[in-house]
């Protein structure tokens, strides 16, 4: 369906995609901000790029990072790769459960499916249990197969909605080895977004890679009085042993600008790439 007819017959002001199938994290997170049926999915976070790039979509939901297995980094390469913009952050307290078809026990299960951090997040309970882990695309993905194959042996790691949606049993509840597990999300526009609201800002950069270059700008960060929230580091893929920074800063980006100005005269390549609200 074009975006142009879901607008027109719709009535819809904005489509807003997402990697995998509804009841996965990504559907879950948007659903806080999003009606369903202004939402098209996609097989992986590229395809979500790819759709804002081609105006398939107005925005993007995709994780970027989880407090116990870190940054998913290859959603900070993609943004950059495809000139996105973070205009909002989401962020969604995972709880896994071990999921099965209906009539399986847990005794039954020696095969699990799910996306590769269903697993990192869950290792405690599945280094004890000993099973096959099978990688999916993602956790809706896997429930989704696993009920269609309706076989006792075969289980999955999933939330409570994805067990609905798919029609599973929950084998055991909150398998995930950190009780507060929440994974951060960022709403991707084509543009960046300002208002008088936000006190958050993504910056990326990268220096002349001389020594004393990086400790320069992030001298010039201090100077200035910024609360600098977090940083990574990225390789840039066509300069090796060279990088690209992302930098979080608390501030409102109509209030931080001028000090901005002078942090950029420090660097090789400087751009403002977020402004949101958290």
């Amino acid at each position: 369906m074009s975006r142009d007819y879901q607008k027109s017959i719709l009535g819809l002001d904005e489509i807003v995609g997402y990697q995998g199938i509804p009841g996965s994290f990504s559907y879950l997170a948007l659903k806080t901000k999003y009606i369903d049926e202004s939402l098209n999915s996609y097989q992986n976070f590229e395809d979500v790029f790819i759709a804002l790039k081609n105006k398939e979509i107005e925005r993007g939901v995709l994780p970027i990072e989880n407090s116990y297995t870190g940054d998913i980094t290859d959603n900070f390469d993609l943004m950059k790769k495809y000139n996105a913009y973070i205009i909002d952050i989401i962020d969604l307290k995972i709880d896994h459960n071990l999921l099965g078809v209906k009539g399986s026990k847990l005794d039954d299960i020696k095969e699990i499916y799910s996306h590769i951090q269903g697993f990192k997040q869950s290792q405690t309970f599945l280094k004890e249990r000993g099973y096959k882990e099978i990688p999916y695309y993602n956790t809706a993905i896997s429930a989704k197969y696993v009920s269609e194959v309706n076989d006792v042996t075969k289980g999955a790691i999933g939330s409570a909605e994805t067990a609905k949606i798919y029609n599973l049993d929950i084998l055991v509840k909150n398998i995930n080895t950190h009780e507060d597990n929440t994974t951060r999300f960022m709403v991707i526009g084509d543009k960046l977004i300002v208002n008088k609201e936000h006190n958050r800002i993504m910056v990326a950069f990268s220096t002349y890679n001389r020594s004393g270059d990086l400790s320069s700008v992030l001298g010039e960060i201090s100077k200035d009085g910024i609360n600098m929230l977090s940083i990574k580091s990225r390789p840039l893929k066509d300069s090796p042993w060279e990088y690209i920074f992302f930098v979080e800063l608390e501030g409102n980006y109509n209030i931080l600008k001028d000090a901005i100005k002078e942090i950029e005269k420090k660097t090789n390549y400087f751009e403002v790439i977020g402004s949101y609200e958290k």
